[in-house]
C-alpha cells in the first residue's frame, strides 16, 4: 500500500477508491438492512456471453440460500455490465450520479445498489 501511495498515479487511484467507497456507503444508507453482500463479481471478457457469469451467479445465490440469507445486495456502476444483474432477477434500489476525475479528464458515472430477495 505504501508503494502505491508513493506515486502520483497511486495517490490518484486511492482518491478514486475513497470516493467510490463514500458513494457506496451513501447508497446503502437509503436501503433497509441486508443479510449479505456480493462484494466482487467479475468474469473475464474472454468468457463473457458463454453462460459462465450466469452459472457463477446461480451458484452464489444457491450458497446464500443454503446459509439462510434472505436478502443480499451489491454495488455496481456504469463502467460495468449492470444489466446482467437485472437479467438475474436483481432489482436496482437506488443510484447516484457522480463526476470523477480519471487521469487527465473528468467522467460522469452512475453508481447503483442492486438487491435480491428470496
Amino acid at each position: 500500500m505504501l508503494d502505491l501511495l508513493r506515486t502520483r498515479e497511486g495517490r490518484a487511484a486511492s482518491r478514486v477508491f475513497v470516493k467510490v467507497e463514500a458513494i457506496d456507503r451513501e447508497l446503502l444508507r437509503c436501503c433497509p438492512p441486508y443479510m449479505g453482500e456480493l462484494a466482487f463479481f467479475a468474469v473475464s471478457s474472454s468468457y463473457r456471453g458463454q453462460g459462465v457469469g450466469k452459472q457463477l451467479f446461480q451458484k452464489a445465490v444457491e450458497y446464500l440460500r443454503k446459509q439462510k440469507i434472505s436478502s443480499f445486495y451489491l454495488f455496481t456502476d456504469t463502467s460495468c455490465n449492470y444489466g446482467f444483474y437485472e437479467h438475474q432477477g436483481m432489482q436496482q434500489k437506488t443510484k447516484k450520479i457522480c463526476s470523477m476525475k480519471i487521469g487527465d479528464h473528468t467522467e460522469e458515472f452512475e453508481f447503483y445498489l442492486y438487491d435480491y430477495h428470496f
